[in-house]
């Protein structure tokens, strides 16, 4: 059905399937509240379906006739401000008043998802894989108490001691809402140590060494020291370098390169760097950029400050 009155001012659910609008319609619902007004509707693109979002307490409650209205980022309920005064029956004064409707669920949202683990542990080098009753979380893994760290499905720990051990995981959603309580799994280890598991973990964490001024050749290589601990199997990861070239407006991937580093080694790593992001380290007041240094299994993401400047000579 089309509307015989047109819509502004629309904000829309961060997964896309819901927009809040502004309009004076008489048509998008049926009895329309009061077509003198405008009211903030909901259209559900799923379920194609259009309600009044802006009203009083209730499922019947009055319509508000907003002067204004947003959906918050999770779709489930909207803000909005109105002069009525039979919107609640705690309603006192006679200026405007915003309030803060639920659609469905909580409002705001400040529930964590749930955490399953579906598999694992498999042998001394464990992999673990798991799962979220929301789609669209995002997981923080830990062995025998350490710190959480970001973390995929599956995973593998690396070489782990003999010993009792216990591997926990949690989901956060998008808005930062962790399980409270993490799903766990205890086992044994038995056997003598493998290789380089003098801990529970094995795998290194590697950092940048020679402070955090980059040099950028002519070419676009930026090289850098990554020193690996010595009591460890190694440190295996991807670097990245993520900033904002002069004259573009969004932030963006620079580069990008796997590094392997021995325990206790320190090596050289190159990234290449092409485009505006080239010529912007090249300039003299160089590019600030983040480093960052994502390791495998269980030992984490490091972020460093950096600055790129221009090889010394050239």
């Amino acid at each position: 059905m089309k509307a015989d009155a047109g819509g502004e001012v629309p904000s829309i659910s961060l997964d896309g399937g819901r927009v809040l609008f502004l309009s004076s319609a008489s048509n998008l619902t049926a009895g329309p509240p009061d077509a003198t007004k405008q009211q903030a509707y909901l259209r559900d693109l799923a379920a194609a379906t259009t309600t009044l979002a802006a009203r009083g307490d209730g499922a019947a409650g009055v319509a508000a006739g907003p002067i204004a209205a947003r959906l918050v980022p999770a779709g489930n309920c909207v803000v909005f401000s109105s002069s009525r005064r039979d919107l609640t029956a705690a309603y006192a004064g006679e200026h405007t008043q915003v309030y803060l409707r639920a659609l469905d669920g909580e409002c705001p949202d400040v529930t964590g998802p749930d955490t399953v683990i579906t598999s694992g542990p498999d042998g001394t080098e464990s992999s673990f894989t798991f799962s979220a009753s929301e789609p669209d979380a995002r997981f923080e893994c830990r062995l025998d108490g350490a710190a959480f760290v970001g973390c995929t499905s599956p995973i593998a720990s690396g070489p782990i001691a003999p010993g009792a051990h216990r591997f926990e995981v949690r989901a956060v959603d998008r808005f930062g809402n962790a399980d409270l309580s993490p799903a766990a799994r205890d086992f044994q280890v038995a056997g003598p140590a493998p290789p380089g598991a003098g801990s529970a973990a094995a795998p290194g964490r590697v950092r940048l060494v020679g402070g955090t001024t980059l040099r950028a050749a002519r070419d676009g290589a930026v090289r850098m020291r990554l020193a690996c601990p010595r009591a460890t199997t190694g440190c295996r990861g991807t670097a990245r370098l993520l900033g904002r070239p002069r004259g573009k407006r969004r932030g963006a991937l620079l580069a990008s390169r796997a590094f392997s580093v021995p325990a206790g080694a320190t090596r050289t790593v190159t990234l290449r760097l092409r485009g505006p992001a080239r010529t912007s380290a090249r300039r003299s007041a160089g590019l600030r950029a983040v480093l960052e240094l994502t390791a495998t299994g269980l030992s984490g993401r490091r972020s460093v400050n950096v600055v790129i400047r221009p090889g010394r000579g050239g």
